[in-house]
């Protein structure tokens, strides 16, 4: 008989590909080890269809030391082209943040892409930066082709496709080495118009009612959504067709599961940890052990057309 899936424990270091299990007994197997393995059963048929054998999304800690390099990612579409690999949209959450932090996404107004080249070369794109302050809760969407950057004291949970696909433009005078795609590599690709703040009203998902769930984020590369518990909720996953994955931001939550034979047994997340709940396990309760627990859930929704470059086996 074939061993069901439970909840997977990790601790995001570097990002879910990397990132070993803690608990059971697939501990000590890596998140694309178990990929190989179980195939649909931990992602969903439909995100199986379209992402083959790749996890389709990461979870990493970005804390700046000193400025993180200005970066930019390309889309789907031209990381196929060229690179034979997905794309990169990320999402960033603000976990927590001192009084310099800040982050820059995107330009303050238009500028050419000899602007671009020249403010590259010289330092001088610092000028053209749309930069803004930023506290603990705050929440940003960086689409590909939209320049980004951060510095100052703050923690940065980063959700995004899994793609190493960074391109440094500039190190804020550092070099950047000749192995690492730069400014020449993207600047057919960057969004040069002034920054568009990604702001949408998602209302409500689990209990439209009360302020249990707020929606982050509604894309095709990932839906994201944060939770702030007091209660428990009884989350029925199969409706979703794909793997949960959830962040614990601030307390404890216990995520339980009725197996075989009618038990139910429980996995706990504590701050900073991740917990990923394979497609297969068909509901739970996440039940918080302390008050105002915080966690941010993630999921994918793929009802188009598969990838034709990614090759399933």
């Amino acid at each position: 008989m074939e061993k069901k899936l439970y909840p997977l424990k990790f601790v995001p270091e570097q990002g879910v590909e990397d990132a070993v299990v803690r608990e059971g007994w697939l501990e000590g197997s890596s998140v694309a080890d178990i990929m190989e393995t179980y195939l649909d059963r931990l992602v969903g048929e439909k995100v199986y269809n379209y992402y083959g054998r790749q996890f389709p999304v990461s979870v990493r800690m970005v804390r700046p030391e000193g400025r993180l390099p200005l970066m930019v990612t390309p889309s789907d579409s031209i990381a196929e082209a060229r690179f034979d690999s997905l794309g990169k949209a990320k999402f960033w959450y603000v976990r927590s943040a001192g009084s310099d932090a800040k982050v820059a996404i995107g330009f303050k107004k238009d500028i050419t892409a000899s602007d671009l080249y020249k403010g590259c070369l010289d330092g001088s794109i610092e000028s053209s930066l749309n930069v803004m302050d930023v506290k603990a809760g705050d929440s940003f969407y960086i689409g590909p082709g939209e320049v980004h950057s951060a510095w100052g004291g703050m923690d940065i949970v980063e959700i995004s496709e899994t793609s190493a696909l960074d391109c440094k433009l500039w190190d804020w005078g550092h070099e950047i080495a000749p192995d690492e795609l730069g400014v020449i590599d993207a600047i057919d690709f960057v969004n040069l118009s002034a920054h568009v703040p990604d702001i949408e009203d998602f209302g409500h998902q689990h209990h439209p009612e009360d302020k249990v769930s707020e929606k982050l984020a509604v894309k095709d590369e990932f839906i994201i959504t944060k939770l702030t518990l007091n209660d428990a909720l009884h989350i029925y996953s199969e409706k979703f067709d794909s793997f949960l994955l959830y962040y614990c931001l601030e307390g404890e939550a216990s995520f339980q599961v009725k197996e075989e034979g009618g038990a139910t047994r429980s996995y706990m997340a504590r701050k900073g940890e991740c917990m990923l709940i394979p497609a297969e396990i068909e509901d739970f309760l996440l039940v918080p052990t302390e008050r105002n627990t915080v966690l941010v859930e993630t999921y994918v929704q793929r009802d188009d057309v598969p990838d034709q470059y990614i090759n399933p086996e």
